[in-house]
């Protein structure tokens, strides 16, 4: 529970051995500023970056423990992790995609109105997906601050 998520390793890139990747990050380039790692069966693998750059809409990155076009497939849809306290001390503001799945959230006035399931875009506005044992709903957030080591996260309005 001391790791999360923060890319998914895409498809290869090139003959070299690069490959493109999928960050849960806005923007995608910050996973690069923390170290990266694997799980391997139970086993956390340390997994460097020699590299990455932007292509168009995509992230290439390269490894030196990936030599060639090859041995990239094997890494496809792999899961890429960071250490959580490292960094949501770096990036406290990060809560994209299912970063803070289970998070309690809390209206204006603190009080829970669900738990958070994953936040995505739509038409760019970042909208959460948070349940209860009486709906399911879609909210914007407009977060008034976020407390990762309590797990909530409260916005700065009450949904009515």
């Amino acid at each position: 529970d001391h790791l999360i998520a923060v890319a998914t390793l895409g498809k290869p890139h090139g003959i070299k051995g690069a490959v493109s990747i999928h960050p849960k990050t806005r923007p995608g380039s910050l996973v690069f500023n923390v170290p990266l790692f694997l799980l391997n069966n139970e086993t956390i693998e340390a997994f460097p970056i020699s590299s990455f750059e932007e292509h168009h809409s995509k992230i290439v990155l390269s490894s030196p423990m990936i030599h060639d076009r090859t041995e990239a497939g094997f890494y496809t849809s792999t899961t890429l992790y960071a250490e959580r306290d490292d960094f949501f001390t770096k990036f406290p503001e990060q809560v994209f995609d299912d970063m803070c799945h289970g998070y309690t959230v809390l209206n204006k006035e603190k009080q829970p109105i669900g738990t958070l399931d994953y936040i995505e875009d739509i038409h760019e506005i970042p909208m959460g997906r948070i349940h209860s044992d009486e709906m399911t709903q879609n909210l914007p957030m407009i977060i008034e601050s976020i407390d990762h080591n309590q797990r909530t996260l409260q916005l700065n309005y009450s949904p009515e």
